[in-house]
């Protein structure tokens, strides 16, 4: 074991209901809090965890696990999952085989959430979400779509929250995956010989604008005459 050094971070222009809810959404978050509970208290057994760990989408980590959070300067609890900035809409992937335990459209502090069973208490969550695409009690496989990314719930733009628990123990998910990897960049259109000049003796050029192919022969004028 070794000691971990943990950063602050601010977070502020949230919403103050968002930050200090009142009376009314407290009661709905301790029943949305039951329903997650009771998702942590699985114990599976089936090993779905033994296919491994993805990352669930290729972004920027913008926040990181064990973070101490300020929100519009007020402290609040360390934050227990990595941020990945993505834009809204793209896919959500599971990071590996199990169930779907929990699928809510709208969640108070989490909007749209997928909870995934992964076998023996490992939970996955993933949060925020613009659009939940999976049901409960649904097999999903490494790498299935559950989802897409959004700014539902409590944030600040569009990211993924995403966070594994072992029954009420909270884990890093950064240490089951890789390193995030480089976004794949579409490579520059390669540069084609303008074809639309002749360039010597014989040349041809094609135009398949009209629906099919013309050719015209270009050939350099002979003597006069």
């Amino acid at each position: 074991m070794r000691t971990r050094r943990y950063e602050t971070q601010r977070i502020d222009g949230l919403p103050e209901r968002m930050v200090t809810p009142g009376a009314e959404a407290l009661k709905r978050i301790r029943r949305e809090n039951s329903r997650i509970a009771a998702v942590r208290r699985l114990d599976t057994d089936r090993p779905y965890y033994r296919t491994g760990f993805v990352w669930p989408v290729i972004g920027t980590v913008t926040g990181v696990y064990g973070s101490r959070r300020i929100l519009n300067g007020e402290p609040r609890r360390p934050h227990y999952g990595i941020d990945i900035a993505a834009d809204t809409g793209t896919p959500v992937r599971s990071p590996a085989d199990g169930i779907v335990a929990l699928a809510a459209d709208d969640l108070y502090f989490t909007g749209g959430t997928v909870m995934i069973d992964h076998g023996f208490g490992l939970t996955t969550v993933l949060s925020h979400l613009d659009a939940v695409d999976v049901g409960v009690g649904q097999p999903v496989r490494q790498g299935d779509v559950v989802g897409a990314v959004g700014a539902t719930g409590r944030v600040t733009g569009p990211h993924l929250d995403w966070r594994v628990n072992w029954f009420d123990a909270r884990l890093d998910p950064a240490l089951l995956v890789p390193p995030m990897p480089k976004r794949q960049l579409r490579p520059p259109p390669k540069t084609l010989p303008d074809l639309s000049r002749p360039t010597g003796r014989g040349a041809r050029t094609t135009d398949r604008g009209s629906g099919g192919s013309r050719f015209r022969e270009s050939r350099s004028p002979g003597p006069s005459r």
